[in-house]
C-alpha cells in the first residue's frame, strides 16, 4: 500500500493561491502539488531500496551497491503529468 503523507498548511497554501476550491485552477494546481509528493515518495523508495509499502528491494547477486541505481536511469526516468481529471505518476522505459 502506497501511503502519502500531506501537511496542512501545504495544502492550505495552495487553496489561497488559486482561489476558489473545485475550481479547475484548484484542482490543476493540487494535482502539481500531489505529483511532488509522489515523485518524492519514489526517490525515498530508491534511497530506502524499498518498494512503495515499505518492503525491501531483493539484495543484488551481482555487483556491490543498491539495487536499481546502479547507472541512476530508471531513477531518473520517472515523472509526472497531469492529464485530463487525473494525475500520471511513471516511468516510460521499458525493460526486458
Amino acid at each position: 500500500m502506497l501511503r502519502v503523507q500531506f501537511e496542512r498548511a501545504a495544502l492550505q497554501s495552495v487553496i489561497a493561491r488559486v482561489g476558489v476550491a473545485g475550481s479547475a485552477a484548484w484542482w490543476r494546481e493540487l494535482d502539481i502539488e500531489l505529483a511532488k509528493v509522489a515523485l518524492a515518495q519514489v526517490d525515498l523508495g530508491f534511497e530506502q531500496s524499498q518498494d512503495p509499502a515499505g518492503h525491501p528491494w531483493a539484495p543484488l547477486k551481482a555487483r556491490p551497491g543498491k539495487p536499481l541505481v546502479h547507472t541512476g536511469e530508471l531513477r531518473r526516468s520517472f515523472g509526472s503529468e497531469v492529464q485530463g481529471k487525473g494525475l500520471v505518476v511513471g516511468s516510460a522505459l521499458r525493460f526486458a
